[in-house]
Order: C-alpha cells, then sequence, then structure tokens
C-alpha cells in the first residue's frame, strides 16, 4: 500500500516542478485545518490543485491562505463541493491573468505608437464586456470606436497623409530631423546625358528586381552618390528615382539635425537611418558635404570627426529596404573614405548642347514658339548655363511672351529674359 509521502511524491509531479519551498509552504497551511472528510489522498490531490494555482497565476501564499479561511466550513460538506470552489476561484484568478495580458498589450501598444493594435484591443475589450452581461457598456464603447474621429492628439503623425510613421525628432528641441516632400510636389522629368540616363534607369531596375536578385545572392544598388556643379540634377535625380519607385522622399533637415551639443549631432543621424529600417523610403542627404567633411582638411575639433565617423558606419551598416542618396557640389572636399562607402558614384555633368536644345522645347512645349526663333542658335548661347538655370530662362521668356499679350514666343522675349538672367 502506498505511503502518504508516496502519494505527496506523486501529486508533487503533476505540479510542473514547483520550487520545494512552495510545496512545503503550502502542505503546512494545510496542517491547520481539520479536514474530517476528506481522505488523506484527497488532500494531497487539494494541495497539487492550489500549488497550481500559485503556479498558473503567481498568486502569493497570502492569498491561498485567505482563500482557506474563506472555505473554513468546507470540512462539513464534499469534496465535490470543495472542487467546485476552487474551480470558480480557478476561473477567477485565470480572467484576471487575462486582464494583466490584456493591460500589457495596451501599454506597448500606447508607448510604440501602434494605433492598429489599439483598435484590436479596443475590439477585445468590447467583445469581453459583452461575454460578462454588460451589453450596455459594450454598446457605448462600440459606438465610440465608430462616431469618433482620429484628432492626432496622441500620435503627432498623420499615417493616413504620407503612408509613414511618426517622423524621427530630435530629443531634446522636438524639431523633425527629416522633411516628407509629398508625391504630387515631386518633379520627375528630366533631360539627361545618355550615360546618366542609363545609370540612373539600372537603380531603379535593380530595385524592383531585387527579390529575383536575392535569389541569386545579390544585392540591389541602395547607396548612391551624385556630384557635380550646381543646377545639373542631382536633387531632381532623387525626386525621379522616389516617383518611379513610388517611394517617398525624406529630405535631411541639417539645420536640426547639427548641435553644439557634444554628441547629439551623431545621435540624430543615427536616430534617422534607424527610422530607415522601419520603412521603405528614398532618404535623401542633399548637400551632404555639410556633414562628410574630410577629416583630415578640416579645421574643426571633436564634433565634425564625429559625425563624418557616423555616417561612414551607417553607411556600412545600411540595410534598409529603401535607398539612400547623396548629392554634392564639392567632391574634393568630401571625405576619401566616403567614396567606397557608396554602391555607385555618379557624376551630374553641365548640359551639353543637345540637352539644352531639348531643355528649351520642354519648357516650352505649352506655349507655340515663333518661326522666327532658332533654338539651336539659342543653345548654343546658353554654353556654360546649368539645366536650371536654362529652364529659368525659358520660363522667364515664356512670361514675357504672356505678359506682353503676344501668342507665340519671339526672339525678343528671350533676348531679355537673357539679360535679366545670369550664369551660374
Amino acid at each position: 500500500m502506498a505511503t502518504t509521502n508516496d502519494l505527496f511524491a506523486q501529486a508533487i509531479k503533476e505540479t510542473k516542478h514547483l520550487h520545494c519551498s512552495e510545496v512545503l509552504l503550502v502542505r503546512d497551511l494545510f496542517k491547520g485545518y481539520e479536514w474530517n472528510r476528506i481522505s488523506r489522498r484527497d488532500r494531497l490531490y487539494l494541495e497539487t490543485l492550489f500549488l497550481n494555482y500559485i503556479y498558473t497565476f503567481g498568486t502569493h501564499l497570502e492569498s491561498i491562505e485567505n482563500l482557506l479561511l474563506d472555505s473554513k466550513n468546507i470540512k462539513s460538506k464534499s469534496f465535490d463541493d470543495f472542487i467546485c470552489f476552487y474551480n470558480d476561484n480557478f476561473s477567477r484568478g485565470r480572467a484576471i491573468c487575462m486582464k494583466a495580458e490584456l493591460y500589457k498589450r495596451l501599454f506597448r501598444a500606447i508607448f510604440s505608437e501602434d494605433v492598429l493594435s489599439l483598435k484590436k484591443i479596443a475590439i477585445t475589450i468590447i467583445q469581453e464586456e459583452r461575454k460578462l452581461g454588460h451589453n450596455v457598456l459594450a454598446d457605448s464603447l462600440e459606438k465610440i470606436s465608430i462616431t469618433e474621429k482620429p484628432k492626432y492628439t496622441l500620435f503627432e503623425s498623420k499615417k493616413s497623409d504620407s503612408g509613414l510613421s511618426s517622423l524621427p525628432k530630435s530629443k531634446r528641441t522636438n524639431s523633425q530631423l527629416v522633411s516628407y516632400i509629398p508625391r504630387e510636389q515631386l518633379k520627375h522629368h528630366m533631360i539627361l546625358p545618355n550615360e546618366v540616363e542609363e545609370r540612373l534607369l539600372s537603380i531603379e531596375q535593380e530595385y524592383v528586381a531585387r527579390e529575383r536578385l536575392k535569389k541569386f545572392n545579390l544585392l540591389p544598388k541602395r547607396k548612391i552618390l551624385l556630384y557635380g556643379p550646381p543646377g545639373c540634377g542631382k536633387t531632381l535625380s532623387a525626386e525621379r528615382i522616389a516617383w518611379n519607385l513610388g517611394l517617398p522622399l525624406l529630405k535631411v533637415r541639417f539645420d536640426s539635425l547639427l548641435s553644439s551639443y557634444f554628441g547629439e549631432s551623431a545621435s540624430n543621424l543615427r536616430m534617422v537611418f534607424d527610422y530607415c529600417k522601419s520603412e521603405p523610403v528614398v532618404l535623401l542627404l542633399d548637400e551632404c558635404d555639410f556633414i562628410a567633411k574630410s577629416r583630415t582638411t578640416t579645421q574643426d575639433v571633436g564634433e565634425v570627426p564625429r559625425i563624418v565617423n557616423m555616417l561612414l558606419t551607417l553607411l556600412d551598416e545600411y540595410d534598409a529596404p529603401g535607398l539612400v542618396l547623396a548629392t554634392t557640389n564639392l567632391k574634393v572636399s568630401l571625405d576619401k573614405a566616403l567614396f567606397r562607402r557608396f554602391d555607385d558614384v555618379i557624376e551630374m555633368p553641365m548640359p551639353k548642347k543637345s540637352e539644352r536644345t531639348r531643355l528649351l522645347e520642354m519648357t516650352l512645349s505649352a506655349i507655340p514658339i515663333s518661326p522666327d526663333v532658332n533654338l539651336e542658335k539659342i543653345s548654343d548661347q546658353l554654353d556654360g548655363y546649368s539645366a536650371a538655370n536654362i529652364v529659368l530662362i525659358a520660363q522667364r521668356a515664356a512670361k514675357i511672351c504672356i505678359l506682353a499679350g503676344h501668342k507665340k514666343v519671339c526672339n525678343e522675349h528671350f533676348v531679355k529674359a537673357l539679360e535679366e538672367s545670369s550664369k551660374f
């Protein structure tokens, strides 16, 4: 015949290996009560139940003792009555445990600014209230979830407008570190030399085919440096790539990123790159020589080398779903270590005669041109002008024509537009 200790040892195996101190303390609690109508085997089973209660809900032993005090009259009842009493408390404990998990989910959603999870939690709460029979409260909560409109007071971003989560901000000044450029503001019509056009097109094609490339353990070009004279299409190329790929364009705000506080600039830059890991975007570092000066020629000490080192590190570690495009007018002033961090370095040259002519034709495509206007000759006069300046001159000639009440752009309009313009 099995002894009491044997039965107790067998019962302990069912408690999922609770700590021995908890087992002994619960056993001592039971010694203080008389269980006249309960056999030794049933008492051991009850001890096992209470140990499981502790294991499941993490209840303190004081709570178990209170539970026993509330049930002192159980000795006058049957063993089955006590089991029902236990099950009621077990269900109550399970409900408390579920509510605790709900609170944890709620707090995670609030502090991670996850609006979608918050809505799911709200639906769960409504369903739980209905199960408890609180139909009036459940109806009120459901009405609020339908009628209330978002005011964006809890979260600072409007994801429905830009499709992006909250943009990174400086922790000290709370100013945005990047600017979102809406798709309707992106300029994407360009006139470029054939070799430059082919290289930009290859960037777009590789990004679109990134999944196919991945099968062969190949990666698309994701880090691009564009350099060249001002007004030759570096920033416009970034806008064009963002437009063609359907990605949001984020432009780094160096006025907010750079700080006089020790180490804050590098920290802000890392925050921007960390954000790009969660969102497929085109990150534009326009005029990046601002933060990528050569560490050997600069007279600054401390902060400038630190932010250059951080930029080099972040480019090395870059593994985001989008692209990084950097532009500069001053290639010679950049740190030499920067160039090998990019997958492609593209020069944006001054427009040649054929490109200058096409720029004039494209800019004036919406207005008639007088037969006496020779665009080839005008393009010769614009030798040395940047693409941006050529477009500006053509637009100015069109405005002069319209304001003068003429129906066609004439030579005199171009002459006047050239007089008002300057090379840059």
